[in-house]
């Protein structure tokens, strides 16, 4: 039988809480995924989950099957990973979500080195700049997902792929999408080195996106929701691309204009076949 948590002050109970805050899934190195969807996905891309938390209530011979629940359990079961959490504290773990039926917890490197990426001859990566909301990070990796593109490359210091809200905007996507981390130096180094050039999303840029190349090699940069990107950008050779806007207003939500531009990148692919 599967161990069953009752009290608020048990270590792990408490320790699961405290994942939500960004501070202790740094300092720990986990982090949580809500929902079987999303815990199905990390599994099936590697990421093996160290415990699968389940309300005490959920009846487990009722959601036995071929369903993402009944999978995500039956693996728990399996690799002695399920514990049952009483059905008054559940709703401290899963934040709210009580749809979601299972928590997991899971562990990643918090560094994902350049030097472990591989790419294709002309691949469309995704490079976000200093991204602080965890909504907009996933939703841009789901588009990065859904247009094909090879990778996402992580600079600065506000952009956390494992927040549970950024793990939920993206459909799970970010345990498959490809992934690496460097500095401002280190990332344009590493493209210079494999000639991809570098376009930057920016309100005043000389072109519009629907001017640009992107069957080519190329690195599509975005920038911090208020302060778009910063100057360091300007040292490494690029081309700076604007939206162009009809209204009164002069950019949009940068998980829409990642959309907006990664779709333009596929429709260009798709009619150079």
């Amino acid at each position: 039988m599967p161990l069953t948590i009752t009290s608020r002050s048990n270590p792990r109970y408490r320790g699961w809480v405290q994942l939500r805050s960004r501070r202790a899934r740094k300092r720990s190195g986990e982090f949580l995924i809500d929902g079987a969807r999303d815990t199905l996905r990390a599994i099936q891309s590697g990421i093996l989950p160290r415990e699968i938390l389940c309300s005490a209530d959920c009846d487990l011979e009722a959601v036995a099957g071929e369903s993402e629940l009944g999978q995500v359990l039956a693996w728990a079961e399996a690799n002695d990973a399920l514990i049952r959490v009483a059905s008054a504290l559940f709703p401290a773990v899963c934040y709210g979500q009580r749809d979601s039926h299972v928590v997991a917890v899971a562990s990643a490197a918090s560094s994902a080195p350049l030097d472990g990426l591989s790419v294709p001859l002309a691949p469309l990566i995704v490079i976000l700049d200093g991204i602080e909301k965890p909504g907009n990070v996933g939703a841009i990796y789901r588009t990065a997902d859904a247009v094909g593109a090879d990778a996402v490359l992580l600079t600065g210091t506000t952009t956390d792929r494992f927040n549970p809200n950024a793990i939920r905007s993206s459909a799970g996507t970010v345990f498959a999408m490809p992934t690496a981390i460097g500095d401002h130096d280190a990332v344009a180094k590493w493209l210079a080195d494999r000639k991809i050039k570098v376009a930057l999303a920016r309100v005043d840029g000389e072109c519009s996106y629907w001017d640009l190349p992107l069957t080519e090699a190329i690195a599509i940069v975005f920038g911090n929701e208020a302060e778009g990107l910063g100057t360091q950008w300007e040292r490494a050779p690029h081309e700076a691309f604007r939206i162009p806007m009809a209204g009164i207003a002069d950019s949009l939500n940068v998980s829409v204009s990642a959309a907006v531009v990664l779709f333009e990148a596929k429709r260009q692919r798709l009619s150079k076949v």
